[in-house]
């Protein structure tokens, strides 16, 4: 029996996501599309959206400006409306973090790095390879760290190179320094960049990429 035309587009599809999806250190995270989703601000945004997120949709809030509460339940709402929303998902993590839910924290940050999203890719590759002792796995954090920072997270953008050169990774094999890489990175940065001290390390990062043989 010959498979049906709409199989062979399926599995044609399935295929196709498979290869653009990387796994590391057992997360499977797929390209980040953000077509694929909603970008008009939520209660949820309005009331988490982090500094540091440039894939944010409304202006950022301090930690000490966001009621944790009244903002994991609108995030909760939101996230009913629109389930596989990365961004939400990111969000609600960030809070349930401040609030030390540690569990539900993991359960919507991995929702997010999954679907690819830049800064929760950061944010578990932070905490994989500077987080608790217990949990701690420097060189499979550095690779979850250039990986968001292929995604384009600034964080990373940033912090890839920084960690490089400060040894962070130095006993990491898979991790050596590439230069053309690296200057794709703090080129990449370069326009991220949000006020004097952000250009200021941008400059910085740039200059010691430079100086790679």
């Amino acid at each position: 029996m010959r498979p049906s035309a709409k199989w062979i587009v399926g599995a044609a599809l399935a295929a196709s996501a498979a290869e653009a999806a990387v796994v590391i250190d057992g997360l499977t995270i797929q390209d980040y599309d953000k077509t694929r989703f909603s970008q008009t601000p939520t209660e949820c945004d309005r009331r988490a959206a982090f500094d540091v997120d440039r894939e944010r949709v409304s202006p950022p809030k301090r930690r000490d400006e966001i009621d944790l509460d009244a903002t994991i339940a609108a995030c909760l709402a939101d996230l009913q409306r629109d389930p596989a929303n990365p961004r939400l998902n990111y969000q609600i993590a960030r809070i349930y973090g401040y609030k030390g839910d540690i569990a539900a924290g993991d359960k919507h940050r991995r929702l997010a790095a999954e679907a690819g999203y830049p800064m929760a890719v950061f944010a578990i590759a932070y905490l994989r390879a500077f987080g608790p002792e217990a949990g701690r796995d420097r060189c499979q954090g550095g690779l979850l760290m250039r990986q968001a920072a292929r995604a384009g997270s600034f964080a990373a953008l940033v912090g890839y190179p920084a960690y490089l050169f400060n040894g962070s990774f130095s006993a990491c094999s898979d991790l050596r320094p590439d230069k053309a890489e690296l200057l794709g990175f703090v080129a990449a940065a370069k326009p991220k960049a949000q006020g004097h001290i952000e250009e200021l390390l941008v400059e910085s990062l740039t200059r010691d990429v430079d100086r790679l043989p």
